[in-house]
């Protein structure tokens, strides 16, 4: 039998392996079972202390990477691919990261290009530079020019190939936390939507708060809420 925890479905035997165990979330707060946990991290009532509350989300993920983990390195049952990130917001920081890769590179190419153009332009006004002389730093900042395009194009296309591969990466994330999946249904909570069960606003809120990270109960739910009239999620 399946269930949901932290917004993820597991078998019944990871289900009782996870919710053993027990958390010291403060000084005041210890030795809590996950369940509880999870519905603090959730809970509107302890927004105003976030102490507790972010820490309550802190143990919240790092159950939700550890299922992930352990369906991904299964054999047999693999529904969830493991992805480079866990969170979404990760894939910008490898872009930001890319360019502030590129951007002292760039930097040195430039600054090597201009070095050779300056000592040419020296050249080119001192009077007792020879005709020799003059052509040769000429050439040599002519081949610092060349060298300066190639270098900036060589960076360009790395780049290039670097942000695609970050975009590929989080298209694929995007469809794996999208895409419907019939492993991520909370068999609990469709015995309740199965029967029409006559839930008030807030239960309702409640109990769509504990899928925000998953969007094939999410769809679910906002289906039920339409068909039953329910108030908006």
């Amino acid at each position: 039998m399946s269930r949901m925890l932290a917004g993820v479905t597991v078998d019944d035997e990871l289900y009782q392996t996870f919710t053993a165990r027990r958390y010291d979330v403060t000084q005041e707060f210890k030795n809590l079972p996950l369940e509880t946990v999870i519905i603090y991290a959730n809970s509107r009532d302890l927004e105003e202390y976030p102490e507790i509350q972010n820490r309550c989300k802190e143990i919240t993920e790092q159950v939700k990477a550890e299922i992930r983990e352990y369906y991904s390195s299964r054999d047999g049952r693999k529904e969830y691919k493991m992805m480079i990130h866990k969170d979404f917001s990760e894939y910008m920081r490898d872009v930001q990261k890319i360019e502030a890769d590129m951007r002292p590179r760039a930097e040195k190419i430039r600054s090597t290009v201009e070095n050779a153009r300056s000592k040419w332009e020296k050249v080119c006004n001192d009077r007792d530079a020879s005709e020799v002389s003059k052509a040769s730093w000429k050439a040599e900042y002519l081949q610092e020019e060349e060298n300066f395009k190639k270098g900036i194009a060589d960076l360009e296309s790395e780049a290039g190939k670097a942000f695609d591969n970050v975009r590929e990466q989080l298209q694929e994330h995007l469809n794996d936390f999208y895409d419907p999946n019939g492993s991520r249904i909370d068999d609990m909570t469709m015995k309740l939507l199965n029967i029409g069960f006559p839930f008030k606003k807030e239960e309702f809120d409640r109990l769509a708060a504990r899928y925000t990270d998953n969007p094939t109960m999410l769809r679910i739910l906002i289906q039920y809420a339409k068909k039953m009239g329910c108030a908006p999620i």
